[in-house]
């Protein structure tokens, strides 16, 4: 499912006026933007790179929940409801974003009546997460390791010298919270997918080797 930006439907004077807003700020990998329980000051537009997004559980755990990547909105329905952040947010790589005061945005999305095109945006983004989820949890473990290989490639997938598309900084007990599986049965089936040789891994980094047979597992 293709994935629509925030900008994506705006007029040109309200999308020339959104990135006129705040300030252009790099953040390192693994760096938090946002705490579970914590207030919301700031909206970030990701330019580059991509963040995880998971949310904590009584044992002090963090499952992951999605990554999201470069045209995503992090942080915006507790900034503009004035509610504390029920996730917690950190970078999965270097990201490049607009860090926008809630304020800031509240105000924009005033002056330009931008009401209805929230709604239709979060709207649009909880069925997009939806039909995500239930996508991944379809099928066979290597079906959904598979189908999960894709589909972050091509979210937040990058291009190495080669040409070949890597996946960076993703435990393997992270994938199997995004696809419903243990970390023990994701290790398994990469080991699987190594050995057919359609995939390559190294320290946090899993390298798509063949993506045409990946998609023929799923």
């Amino acid at each position: 499912m293709e994935r629509r930006t925030f900008s994506e439907g705006l007029t040109r004077p309200a999308e020339r006026a959104l990135w006129k807003l705040g300030s252009w700020i790099s953040f390192p990998t693994d760096h938090a933007l946002l705490f579970q329980g914590q207030p919301v000051h700031s909206v970030f537009l990701i330019d580059e790179g991509y963040v995880k997004v998971g949310m904590k559980s009584e044992d002090g755990t963090i499952a992951l929940l999605s990554v999201q990547g470069n045209g995503e909105v992090v942080g915006l329905e507790a900034a503009l409801s004035g509610q504390e952040s029920h996730l917690t947010v950190r970078t999965g790589r270097e990201v490049v974003a607009k860090q926008i005061e809630a304020a800031a945005f509240g105000r924009y999305i005033e002056e330009y009546n931008l009401g209805p095109h929230l709604v239709r945006f979060m709207l649009g983004r909880l069925r997009e997460s939806d039909a995500a989820r239930s996508n991944l949890m379809r099928g066979s473990v290597q079906q959904r390791v598979s189908r999960l290989l894709l589909d972050l490639a091509d979210k937040v997938g990058f291009l190495d010298e080669e040409g070949w598309v890597v996946i960076e900084n993703l435990l393997q007990a992270e994938l199997g919270s995004l696809i419903g599986a243990s970390r023990d049965a994701v290790a398994g089936t990469l080991a699987e997918l190594r050995r057919k040789g359609l995939i390559a891994t190294g320290r946090r980094a899993i390298t798509l080797l063949d993506q045409d047979s990946l998609r023929s597992n799923v």
